[in-house]
């Protein structure tokens, strides 16, 4: 697998902006009518491109289990962290409620309620669980065809939703059933991932298209600007929400950007121009590293400020930028000191348990086994 490093720096601008999101209206500003759900959507395709990038195929058992196993290494340890800290120092919810977090499931459940329960960001972290645990199941067969498949299940399951759980009223209520399933439902995001795999798949045929600097530059540029444009699209909302059924008004708030994002991370996978290069240098690409801590401990620290009275609730630069700091320095000393360490002792353990072969049926008496040895993670 070829590093693609100005898509890990993008995951970060991804994460600032969800962090922005969620302190507007302690800090005194409003971000207005911006969406940034596609922040999240960006999350979702770039998950399906870079696993698609990195996994080509699985061999054999030994594989399926490294990939689980790296998989689970990346995210489990600083969620672990961020979960302990809300449960000894904030709120202790409901047992079932802490099982389904502690176990990343939280969002299996399609209720807004428990996917948020916690430590909310978190909800997006338990459908990557579920994107994670289906991928080998295609990949491995190298039945491609499964992906439409899968794609066409999802369909099917959202647009029964739609159809049986939308009232005739077309009435927006934030706890409906089909509300908290086209947000945080797993069924409902997977096209998100879907359209990272097929982007990764067009990659890998394509892997290199000739173009002078100075094109790939003005592709990025717009790129970033289509982005940017449908997240600000005042009028395409104010369409969808009018003329459409209220459930895929919402579904197209939520999800609907994924081809655009596609755009975006097949223009930065190819390297091509000059924004590519300037995101491949060390800075932005160490914030690219430490943007899932970012992302995890955001909502935390923001917790901690309003329950000790320091959010000012009104316009302060100077506080604005002190919890921005904070937030980097913890975010910073997360990534140190808890997920890398995390994941290269979990992924040690793993290797000494791969070669003590602990998945395999003992061998019957008398029988040699032909296997070749597997190589370590």
């Amino acid at each position: 697998m070829t590093f693609i490093a100005p898509l890990t720096s993008l995951r970060f601008l991804a994460a600032a902006a969800v962090a922005i999101f969620h302190l507007q209206g302690a800090f005194g500003y409003h971000t207005g009518n911006i969406n940034f759900a596609p922040a999240i959507t960006f999350f979702f395709v770039l998950s399906g491109f870079v696993l698609t990038h990195a996994y080509e195929d699985f061999p054999d058992e030994s594989s399926v289990v490294r990939y689980y196993v790296s998989r689970f290494a990346r995210l489990w340890p600083l969620h672990l962290m961020t979960a302990l800290y809300f449960l000894w120092f904030i709120y202790t919810p409901p047992l079932k409620i802490v099982l389904a977090n502690l176990l990343l499931v939280q969002s299996w459940s399609m209720e807004l309620v428990t996917a948020m329960a916690m430590n909310g960001v978190s909800w997006s972290i338990s459908v990557e669980v579920f994107f994670y645990f289906i991928f080998p199941a295609v990949i491995v067969t190298r039945r491609y065809w499964a992906l439409w498949l899968m794609a066409s299940v999802a369909v099917v399951v959202f647009a029964g939703a739609m159809a049986t759980l939308t009232g005739e009223t077309g009435e927006h209520l934030t706890g409906a059933a089909w509300l908290s399933f086209l947000h945080v439902g797993p069924p409902a995001r997977f096209l998100e991932f879907l359209a990272g795999v097929l982007t990764a798949l067009f990659f890998r045929r394509h892997p290199q298209i000739k173009l002078p600097v100075q094109i790939w530059t003005v592709l990025e540029l717009l790129a970033l600007a289509l982005a940017a444009f449908f997240c600000r699209f005042e009028p395409f909302t104010s369409f969808a929400n009018a003329n459409l059924p209220v459930a895929l008004a919402c579904w197209l708030l939520y999800s609907g950007t994924f081809p655009i994002m596609c755009v975006v991370v097949l223009c930065f996978a190819y390297s091509g121009g000059v924004i590519s290069r300037i995101l491949s240098l060390k800075p932005f690409v160490f914030l690219g590293d430490i943007s899932f801590a970012v992302y995890m401990v955001h909502q935390l620290v923001l917790v901690v400020w309003l329950q000790q009275g320091w959010a000012p609730n009104a316009w302060d630069p100077f506080a604005l930028c002190l919890i921005f700091a904070q937030i980097a320095c913890i975010s910073v000393l997360s990534f140190i000191f808890v997920e890398k360490p995390a994941k290269a002792a979990l992924i040690a353990a793993a290797m000494r348990l791969q070669r003590a072969k602990w998945w395999r049926r003992p061998s019957q008496p008398g029988s040699t086994s032909t296997r070749p040895a597997q190589p370590g993670l």
